[in-house]
C-alpha cells in the first residue's frame, strides 16, 4: 500500500472510532440508559410480582431489612399451612396443561379449566400475601410506620 492510502484509511479508521466513542458517550451522558429494563431469565423458580402488584413490591423494598425478614417468616409460616403451591403441586399442574394441549382433538374448555385452576390458586397466593403485609404493617409502631410512608413518598432513602 501506498503511503497516502495508508494515511486516508487511518483517518477514517479514527473517524469511525471518533463516531462509536461520540454515540456510546452522548447515549450515557443523557442518561438514556436509565429507560433499559434489565429482564432475568435465569432464575425460573422466583417470579416477580406483575406489574399491577407493584405497589406491593414498593410496599415490601421499603421496609427496614429486619421487617423484610419478619414479613417473610410470616409469609412461610402462612403458606407452609396448605394456601402454598408446593413444587410437585405446580408439576403436576404443568403437565395436566401439557397433556391438554397436546390432545387430540383439542378441548379449549379443559384447557380453560385448568388455566381458571391455576388462576385461582394464584389469586389466594397474592391474597395470602397481602394479608401477612397488611398484618406485619398493623403490627409496627406508629414510628416504623411513619418511616415506611416517608420511604414510599421517597423522603428518605
Amino acid at each position: 500500500m501506498s503511503k497516502k492510502t495508508m494515511k486516508l484509511l487511518l483517518w477514517i479508521s479514527l473517524a469511525a472510532n471518533l463516531f462509536v466513542v461520540g454515540a456510546v458517550g452522548s447515549f450515557f451522558g443523557l442518561e438514556g440508559y436509565k429507560d433499559l429494563r434489565v429482564v432475568n431469565l435465569g432464575s425460573p423458580q422466583r417470579v416477580g410480582l406483575p406489574e399491577r402488584f407493584s405497589g406491593l413490591r414498593s410496599l415490601l423494598l421499603a421496609m427496614d431489612r429486619e421487617d423484610q425478614r419478619e414479613t417473610r417468616r410470616l409469609f412461610q409460616e402462612a403458606q407452609s399451612k396448605g394456601v402454598g403451591l408446593e413444587k410437585g403441586a405446580r408439576q403436576a399442574m404443568a403437565t395436566e396443561l401439557a397433556q391438554a394441549i397436546q390432545a387430540t382433538p383439542f378441548d379449549a374448555d379443559a384447557v380453560l379449566s385448568l388455566i381458571e385452576v391455576d388462576y385461582s390458586k394464584l389469586s389466594r397466593r397474592l391474597d395470602l400475601v397481602r394479608t401477612t403485609l397488611v398484618k406485619k404493617i398493623a403490627s409496627m409502631p406508629p414510628e416504623s410506620r411513619v418511616k415506611l410512608a416517608k420511604k414510599l413518598l421517597g423522603d428518605q432513602k
